[in-house]
């Protein structure tokens, strides 16, 4: 039986649609894949990196002056998790200090683990264009977690950083802690530019539970098993918590 061209040109078609369309299934990745990994190419780039004294001085400062009821210790093992778990950078965590000291007296009432997440995660997003991966990262580890946080927004005393209120605030951070290290301020201004302002807050359909927030050493714990493939977090220096 001889086909008109006709038919030929949609076997051919068809044919090509479903090659197509099996290639895209084949090299389909769920945004959670997607984010996954994203986010262990990040933290590989940041492990080998390397985490600076200037850091970890920065973490202690900020501990030191938390407003969380928490005890130093604590304070500066809970702030040091939250640091690594969203990779903060020396700004980042400055960025971070300023945001945990706007924060109002009802807000500290709250869980401080929580508020310490939620207060990174904003510096994180804050500073960056590219935070979904962080985003989808907490949800695997705290459900309910983009629920909560967008409904903390709406209540946060917290409000943009300027890059002028960043500069002083890391200038002020330094020198408290004594510790003389030279910085390119032109090179973080033209970096930080096009610093993304905060995305608009949105009301969920329903209410913040924040009951659903488990324990925050029982899922790290899990986290670092199940996404990490049982790569832990870095140890805490006791020698640092003492001594800085």
């Amino acid at each position: 039986m001889v086909q008109n061209p006709q038919q030929n040109a949609l076997k051919n078609h068809d044919l090509t649609c479903f090659d197509f369309s099996r290639n895209m299934c084949e090299n389909y990745k769920s945004p959670s894949e997607k984010y996954s990994e994203i986010y262990k190419k990040l933290r590989q780039e940041f492990t080998e990196e390397g985490v600076s004294y200037l850091r970890q001085h920065l973490l202690k400062a900020i501990s030191t002056n938390s407003p969380f009821k928490l005890l130093i210790p604590d304070t500066y093992t809970t702030l040091n998790k939250v640091a690594e778990i969203l990779l903060l950078n020396e700004f980042e965590l400055v960025y971070w200090h300023i945001l945990i000291e706007s924060t109002s007296k009802a807000e500290r009432a709250m869980n401080s683990q929580l508020l310490a997440i939620f207060t990174a995660f904003m510096a994180k997003s804050d500073l960056n264009n590219e935070y979904e991966p962080f985003e989808y990262l907490l949800e695997t580890i705290f459900p309910n977690f983009r629920m909560n946080y967008y409904n903390w927004t709406l209540i946060t005393d917290c409000s943009d950083v300027s890059l002028a209120q960043l500069n002083a605030k890391y200038n002020e951070m330094i020198l408290s802690n004594k510790t003389h290290l030279y910085r390119d301020y032109d090179d973080m201004v033209n970096e930080l530019m096009d610093m993304p302002r905060r995305k608009e807050s949105y009301i969920s359909e329903y209410k913040s539970d924040l009951s659903t927030i488990g324990d925050m050493e029982n899922e790290l714990e899990l986290f670092e098993q199940e996404v990490l493939g049982g790569e832990h977090f870095s140890s805490i220096d006791e020698d640092m918590i003492n001594v800085i």
